[in-house]
C-alpha cells in the first residue's frame, strides 16, 4: 500500500474549511468537521461510507495525470482538482448524501470522509441546503511529497481559497430558514496531494485560517 505523508510544514491543525460553520448553520454541522490529518491510504483503499442510493450519474473517475516535473505544472493540476472538489461537493450536499462516493475520484481521507459525513448528517437531521459556495484561489505553492519512502519533488500542493457561501441557504425541517452566519466568507488553505499509485490528484485537508476575506 502507498502511503501518502505531506511534509511537516503543510500539515493543519483545525480542519473545517470548507465544510465548517461559516459556511452552513453551526448547528447543522457541529460534530461534522474532519478529523486531524493522518497518513492518507491510496485512492483505492478508501472505503465509501453506506448511503442512500439513486439514479444518480456514475461517480467521477480522477483524471490520470504524470507526476508533475515543476511548481507551476504542480499548481494548474492542484487548482482544477480543487475546483472539481467544490463542484462534487455541492452536488453531493445539496443532494442529501445521494452517491457521496463521487467525491471520492477527487479526495482522500480527511476531505473526503467530511464530506460524506456533513452530506449524510444534513440528510439525518432533515435540512435542505440549496445553492452552494465558491472557491476564489488566492495563492498556491508546492513542496515535496514523501510515498513509500521516496520524495516526489512538488507533490504537494497548499492553496489559499476565499471561500464564499453567501449564496448557500439552509432550510429547517420547520420549513424555517436557518440563520446565515455572521461572515459567509472566509480564507482556507487546502492541501492537495499527487498520487503516485493511482496517477492523479486528491484534496487531502482542509483547513478554515478564521480569517475574513
Amino acid at each position: 500500500m502507498t502511503t501518502l505523508n505531506t511534509p511537516m510544514s503543510f500539515r493543519q491543525n483545525r480542519t473545517v474549511g470548507l465544510l465548517g460553520s461559516s459556511l452552513v448553520a453551526a448547528a447543522i454541522l457541529a460534530g461534522c468537521s474532519s478529523p486531524a490529518p493522518q497518513a492518507a491510504p491510496t485512492p483505492e483503499a478508501t472505503a465509501a461510507t453506506a448511503t442512500p442510493q439513486s439514479s444518480a450519474a456514475p461517480a467521477p473517475t480522477p483524471t490520470s495525470a504524470a507526476a508533475p516535473t515543476s511548481e507551476s505544472e504542480a499548481v494548474v493540476a492542484a487548482e482544477a482538482t480543487l475546483a472539481q472538489f467544490v463542484q462534487i461537493m455541492n452536488a453531493v450536499i445539496a443532494e442529501k448524501g445521494v452517491s457521496p462516493e463521487r467525491i471520492n475520484a477527487v479526495a482522500v481521507p480527511p476531505a473526503n470522509t467530511s464530506v460524506i459525513t456533513t452530506a449524510q448528517a444534513i440528510a439525518d437531521q432533515g435540512y435542505v441546503v440549496t445553492g452552494g459556495i465558491t472557491s476564489t484561489v488566492e495563492d498556491s505553492y508546492s513542496g515535496g511529497l514523501e510515498a513509500d519512502g521516496t520524495t516526489v519533488p512538488f507533490g504537494s500542493v497548499m492553496v489559499t481559497t476565499c471561500y464564499d457561501s453567501s449564496t448557500r441557504t439552509v432550510t429547517l425541517p420547520s420549513g424555517e430558514a436557518a440563520p446565515q452566519p455572521p461572515n459567509p466568507r472566509g480564507l482556507s488553505t487546502i492541501t492537495v496531494v499527487y498520487s503516485p499509485a493511482a496517477g492523479a490528484w486528491f484534496v487531502r485537508s482542509l483547513d478554515d485560517t478564521g480569517e475574513a476575506c
